[in-house]
């Protein structure tokens, strides 16, 4: 329950925090940026309650999901889906506390961006694809640390078709996805310290690429292993 309201909570910040922000905004702002982090699409500054409204619809997600897991916790005899049932209630709730606050993270930098760059606004000189791309890293790292604990279902996890053909599929594929991703948020994370601007996102754009592309085909392997063994 306390992680629920932590999330409410941070779901409320973000909402009235940009209904405050946009507050000082004229009616038209920019709400897209280029490479470069110049606007080049301007449009209703109420374009930029987007990231509260799928944060709620997140919320609503995984609230029917934990109390689908939770009546199954009461309701089953089976030992098994018992245990995996708890332990998806704790890997939902730490997941999507995580993507709760690198969105918070995401739409600060949004707001803040449309701001700096409106008429006659002063604004300090932050970097925020730098601060974007780190957030973004230790995402990563804390989703790769959670997904090994995840059982088999639909919402969280590297869910491909392979991945889900059984137990052994589903947990190999996810604890190698697991150290993949905190790998890939490492080097995220500290090349964004390293350098600046655009090319933190171009840099975590190739890693992501590349640890999806590993991910993929260990994950096939292991089915296609696993799938020899069941045919024995």
């Amino acid at each position: 329950m306390k992680i629920k309201i932590i999330n409410i909570v941070i779901l409320l910040v973000n909402f009235f925090g940009t209904l405050v922000g946009i507050s000082f905004m004229p009616d038209t702002v920019p709400v897209h940026f280029n490479g470069a982090g110049v606007a080049d699409r301007w449009g209703s500054k109420y374009e930029l309650m987007i990231m509260s409204v799928i944060m709620l619809v997140m919320l609503g997600v995984w609230f029917v999901a934990d109390a689908s897991y939770r009546r199954r916790i009461k309701e089953s005899a089976d030992e098994k889906a018992v245990a995996e049932a708890k332990a998806n209630v704790k890997v939902l709730g730490f997941t999507f506390t995580a993507i709760s606050l690198l969105f918070t993270v995401l739409n600060a930098a949004t707001i803040y961006m449309s701001y700096s760059q409106l008429d006659s606004t002063p604004a300090a000189e932050v970097d925020i694809f730098r601060i974007m791309t780190v957030a973004m890293g230790i995402a990563f790292i804390v989703l790769g640390n959670i997904m090994p604990k995840a059982k088999k279902n639909s919402l969280v996890g590297l869910r491909l078709p392979w991945t889900r053909y059984n137990d052994v599929t589903w947990q190999k594929s996810n604890r190698f996805a697991g150290y993949t991703s905190v790998i890939a948020g490492i080097i995220i994370a500290v090349f964004a310290l390293i350098f600046s601007g655009v090319i933190c996102m171009i840099v975590m754009m190739i890693v992501l690429f590349i640890a999806i592309i590993a991910m993929s085909i260990y994950a096939y392997l292991i089915y296609m292993d696993e799938k020899k063994q069941m045919e024995k």
